[in-house]
């Protein structure tokens, strides 16, 4: 029995010296680190852009241009000024008392011979060819039928408004210098030809492009044959024509255009370019005649709906404006082309919400 105790007690002494040895070791902790990488980089270019815009005109329509720049120009010959100065001026000896040369005088009208006349009516071919009833008898009828202007009589303009005779200038002559001073007669003619085309415009403010400033001697005085002449007929004032659009990248403006023709039309052109590095797709246009009398105007447009401009590709957009007589006999419309293209970018797909998950 004694024996069998000893053995016992070994075996608990060998557990407790491993036990000890096991917690004296060290051992590594399990662990992973995870990486993740990929460039990015934002490249392209929106660059959608007009690069040509025109207008061309058929026989019966025109550039009108701006009122303000279309006006009376001084033509007049240069023998014809010392005359004209003399109907537009109080002509008489210089004395000393007597207001400046080229002043204009508060009691006297121009003479009875400087007109206005409508040139559609008035054929300006004819001054130099017609006899002194001849001239009497059109100017007689001109002033019935409302196509010439005599400047040295009160009017009245459309409004109501009463416009007293064109007064005269003052302007001196001597018996060796029969037409007067050489040096006030262009400011005499320019003051003559500026004040009609202001009386024109007043009076006349839908015709007035019809109009030339002439002289004539039409109440019946014998030997004035030669006082048949023009003094200013109307042009633009720098002798050119307004460019019949004008355009930025983004943007054009059109002078305005004047059909006096049933069936005579006005082709507008725009040229799209798509310079960028993505489709421009062309959403809602807009194109429209727009105003509150274009029932004489018809309008012809493309349809447009979807339209994809690739990049590097141009389109090229027409338009044409029409007019249509209705049988009415008269043309008498008025309205304003508006063109709107809005172009696009391709739709992207809304972004994902940042997160995570756990499955």
């Amino acid at each position: 029995m004694k024996k069998s105790g000893k053995l016992g007690a070994a075996a608990l002494l060998l557990c407790g010296t491993l036990a000890l040895s096991a917690m004296g070791m060290g051992f590594a902790k399990w662990q992973t680190t995870l990486h993740a990488e990929g460039d990015v980089a934002a490249s392209g270019k929106w660059d959608v852009v007009l690069t040509d815009a025109s207008v061309t005109l058929s026989n019966g329509a025109e550039i009108r241009g701006n009122d303000a720049d279309y006006s009376l120009q001084n033509v007049i010959a240069a023998n014809k000024k010392g005359q004209a100065c003399i109907e537009a001026a109080v002509s008489r000896t210089k004395v000393t008392s007597y207001p400046t040369t080229g002043t204009q005088n508060s009691r006297f009208a121009v003479s009875s011979w400087l007109w206005l006349v409508d040139t559609t009516r008035f054929d300006l071919s004819k001054l130099g060819t017609l006899d002194t009833e001849q001239r009497r008898l059109t100017m007689l009828d001109g002033l019935e039928q409302g196509y010439v202007i005599r400047l040295g009589d009160d009017q009245t303009a459309p409004d109501g408004t009463k416009i007293q005779g064109m007064r005269a200038w003052n302007y001196y002559r001597n018996k060796t210098d029969y037409f007067g001073d050489t040096a006030a007669q262009d400011k005499i003619l320019d003051g003559l030809v500026a004040q009609s085309d202001t009386l024109l415009k007043t009076l006349r403010p839908d015709t007035f492009r019809n109009y030339a400033l002439v002289c004539m001697a039409a109440d019946g005085t014998d030997h004035c044959d030669h006082l048949q002449f023009v003094i200013a007929s109307m042009g633009w004032a720098d002798g050119q024509e307004p460019a019949a659009v004008t355009r930025t990248e983004t943007e054009a403006s059109y002078s305005d255009v004047e059909i006096a023709l049933p069936g005579a039309w006005a082709a507008y052109t725009l040229t799209v370019t798509n310079r960028g590095t993505a489709n421009a797709n062309l959403s809602d246009a807009v194109i429209a005649l727009e105003g509150d009398d274009t029932a004489q105007l018809q309008l012809d447009a493309p349809d447009l709906t979807g339209d994809i401009l690739a990049p590097g590709q141009s389109c090229m957009i027409q338009v044409v404006v029409q007019a249509v007589d209705q049988g009415k006999d008269t043309l008498d419309a008025a309205g304003t082309l508006k063109i709107n293209l809005p172009y696009l970018q391709d739709t992207v797909e809304a972004a994902p919400e940042a997160g995570h998950l756990h499955n």
